[in-house]
């Protein structure tokens, strides 16, 4: 079963997803050293 919509979807959410991780990361050591 290959999703054709759900592949380039999946992989943006992906990036969105990895983006806010790393950004919300860099905020919590910024608060709390």
């Amino acid at each position: 079963m290959k999703p054709l919509i759900s592949f380039p979807f999946n992989r943006d959410i992906s990036a969105l997803y990895l983006c806010i991780a790393c950004v919300s990361s860099f905020l919590q050591l910024s608060i709390w050293p």
